[in-house]
């Protein structure tokens, strides 16, 4: 569970346009067991996580102000719950375990066996349980040598992950417009080898309601329902082993109550407002796509398990490299925002992929 979490708060800090042309990674032995596609399999719900953390936090009002200039900084925390889906991946089997005439094969799972196995087969992800090996025997033949059983990673038996933590800078326009920014850049040594890690964010809230006078209701009063567009474009990098973007597009409005001196009041830009409490509600399309790749970890003393896998890409000893994709394209989120003088405390709840909530506090002026 540390290592996961570690993955994790590193992937917070991952990002960029492009692979650099710098040496690639070494990945732990543990790994050089999983081919490409599998090892995809595998990871595709941590990326999820990763993908739907930072498209979170996106906004907490549709209302802006289209007088003013604001500046704030957000702070947020997240939650997301691994659906039973997640849990297990189809791993795909050797090739040549489908050839009868090479191998027989077997299963055996919750003291069930099963013989003749298909070309796929259940396995745990990075978030499910125990693995279930895949036994071979050989048959007699000159031209098969590699029909061995075939094992693969656990899981970690986790049903809920936290996110990557949100910092972030805002910046509203006298238009109705919002900005928001995110940014983290490190680099340090991995392997003798200097290494940069970065990931930045910018994301824009558009309100419009405004521009037709959808709901204000006369000259002297403001409007207290705001709708806004809203869009987020993320890339992350970690040079010489993986790099990838995020987007999200999506439509969202509120509702705000303002209070003067303990009491309702009906017009928000009183300069005795002491409190405001929003609501706020949107959908939005999301998705992720990029790269990973590293080679493999050989053992010099004992490098059997490589030179003798079934996997005809691990015998070749051909190097990692997989598609970051996210399982989430579309998100409902729903939640309310208390503000209170410069300070705002704000929480959501979001139906995804990954089912979420989010917690944060922010400060305005």
């Amino acid at each position: 569970m540390k290592r996961l979490i570690a993955c994790i708060v590193a992937a917070a800090t991952i990002g960029g346009a492009s692979l650099q042309a710098e040496e690639p990674f070494t990945i732990s032995k543990e790994f050089t067991l999983m081919t490409s596609d599998n090892l995809e399999g595998y990871l595709k719900p941590l990326f999820t996580t990763v993908e739907e953390s930072v498209n979170s936090n996106l906004y907490t009002t549709a209302l802006h102000s289209d007088s003013d200039w604001t500046i704030g900084i957000n702070f947020a925390v997240q939650a997301f719950a691994i659906p039973d889906d997640q849990l297990t991946y189809d791993a795909v089997l050797p090739a040549d375990f489908q050839d009868t005439t090479l191998s027989e094969n077997v299963e055996l799972r919750s003291e069930r066996e099963r013989r003749n196995l298909p070309n796929t087969v259940s396995q745990p992800t990075i978030y499910g349980g125990i693995s279930t090996p895949a036994f071979s025997a050989p048959q007699p033949s000159d031209d098969f040598n590699y029909a061995r059983t075939v094992t693969f990673m656990e899981g970690n038996n986790i049903s809920g992950m936290p996110g990557i933590p949100v910092v972030q800078l805002a910046l509203g326009i006298p238009t109705g417009t919002q900005l928001r920014f995110r940014f983290v850049g490190a680099s340090f040594d991995v392997e003798d080898v200097n290494r940069s890690l970065s990931y930045y964010s910018l994301g824009l809230d558009q309100r419009f309601d405004h521009f037709f006078d959808l709901f204000k209701e006369n000259d002297t009063t403001a409007s207290t329902i705001g709708l806004a567009l809203n869009a987020n474009y993320a890339a992350m990098e970690l040079t010489g082993m993986y790099e990838f973007t995020t987007f999200a597009v999506g439509l969202h409005g509120s509702k705000t109550w303002a209070f003067q001196d303990g009491a309702e009041t009906m017009d928000r830009e009183d300069d005795g407002i002491r409190s405001e409490l929003t609501v706020f509600a949107g959908v939005q399309v999301e998705g992720m796509d990029g790269d990973f790749v590293a080679i493999r970890e050989i053992d010099s003393q004992n490098s059997d398990d490589i030179v003798n896998s079934p996997y005809e890409e691990i015998r070749k000893g051909e190097p990692i490299n997989i598609a970051i994709e996210s399982h989430n394209s579309f998100r409902l989120t729903g939640g309310a925002a208390y503000r209170f003088g410069v300070l705002e405390l704000h929480a959501s709840g979001f139906l995804a992929s990954q089912a979420g909530v989010s917690f944060g506090l922010g400060l305005w002026f």
